[in-house]
């Protein structure tokens, strides 16, 4: 048994390259894979997975090589994963967030960094890869669906988010409050001009497998359009009612807040609620005790948002290229796709303290690099 074992988060790419090798038809390749297991056993390095790696590697177009790759996990002798107890199985970014939100109030004065480090005893969990699946991996298959509609959702995310279509977050929340509501023909007229704006920025720039964009924006403005309302007599009411449900007040806005501070704020509150509740946390105990820049995984996805490089075109795996990366504060080795490895390269660069809570963060176009990169 490794009493001292060192995590290694493949990137989903990787971990494809190397269940392909695995069982391919040429020898040479066969030979790799096989040189790698001993090479990471000899080192002492685990994989370290999360439910997202089993999403990807589930999530191929052909269900008899997804299949494949799921025995692949299952038969790794030793495996390590995201995982918190009691049920501990493989789990994702929120079950990061939820142990680390649950040892924030455990220890109210700790650290961001203090707060991992009491998170990381309880996340990790650790065996052969039957243990983290189960003795039948082709049962996962019937997640497929389920997987598959979670990288949609991706997509949409990421096209709303990302893309860059509508920026007022820089705006002041005082200015916003004090707007004139648009009504009736008026308003009308200002979604519509929305909606084609927003379509023509997914089919532009947004992830290319966006079968309907138009679809998409109208979509979206509708359930815009379906929260406001009714509409009630100031801008300030409709603004202060959206942020509640997100449980944000009007004592939370100051006189310097921007609307993306509050829509920060807002999206920090309804996640907190998710992951205390997955923590069996109160969450008005959470509220009371958790704050953002205290929970790092909260603050790597949302200063790598920041940081990573704006491509012309914005793929929904970016969402879960981010989530991956909180790996990293877990971590002693990391891979990336190049897009993340260079948002960690400027993180590093703005801010340090956070990235301090990072291991090694490696980019390399295949598996098979990885020990001559770590020089070992």
């Amino acid at each position: 048994m490794l009493l001292q074992p060192r995590y290694i988060a493949l990137d989903s790419a990787h971990l494809i390259q190397w269940a392909d090798a695995r069982v391919s038809a040429h020898a040479p390749r066969r030979a790799e894979a096989r040189r790698f297991e001993l090479w990471l056993e000899r080192h002492g390095y685990v994989p370290l997975l999360s439910l997202h790696h089993i999403a990807e590697m589930a999530n191929h177009a052909v269900e008899a090589v997804a299949a494949g790759r799921l025995r692949f996990l299952a038969g790794l002798p030793l495996v390590a994963w995201i995982g918190a107890p009691p049920q501990g199985g493989a789990g994702t970014v929120v079950t990061l967030i939820a142990e680390e939100v649950r040892a924030a109030c455990t220890a109210p004065q700790a650290s961001r960094s203090e707060v991992r480090d009491l998170a990381k005893p309880r996340l990790i969990q650790a065996g052969a890869g039957t243990r983290m699946l189960g003795a039948a991996p082709e049962a996962w298959l019937a997640l497929r669906p389920v997987f598959a509609a979670e990288a949609e959702q991706a997509r949409k995310v990421v096209a709303f988010t990302r893309v860059g279509t509508v920026d007022i977050s820089k705006k002041p929340m005082a200015e916003l409050l004090n707007s004139r509501l648009r009504r009736g023909e008026d308003l009308r007229r200002q979604l519509d001009l929305m909606t084609g704006t927003y379509a023509a920025s997914i089919a532009q720039r947004a992830d290319r497998r966006i079968a309907d964009p138009d679809a998409m924006a109208a979509a979206f403005m509708g359930d815009v359009a379906a929260m406001a309302s009714p509409l009630p007599e100031t801008a300030a009411e409709l603004v202060l009612r959206a942020l509640a449900t997100q449980g944000v007040t009007a004592d939370d806005i100051t006189p310097t807040s921007t609307i993306g501070d509050m829509l920060d704020l807002g999206l920090f509150r309804a996640q907190l609620r998710i992951a205390a509740e997955a923590a069996g946390v109160s969450p008005s105990e959470a509220l009371l005790h958790v704050q953002p820049e205290r929970i790092p995984s909260w603050s790597l996805v949302q200063a790598l948002q920041r940081h990573l490089p704006d491509l012309p075109e914005r793929e929904g795996g970016e969402l879960n290229d981010t989530y991956l990366a909180c790996l990293a504060a877990y971590a002693d080795v990391t891979l990336v796709d190049k897009r993340t490895w260079e948002g960690v390269r400027r993180l590093r660069a703005k801010a340090p303290e956070l990235a301090a809570l990072l291991g090694r963060v490696e980019r390399l176009p295949r598996f098979e690099q990885l020990a001559a990169v770590l020089g070992e």
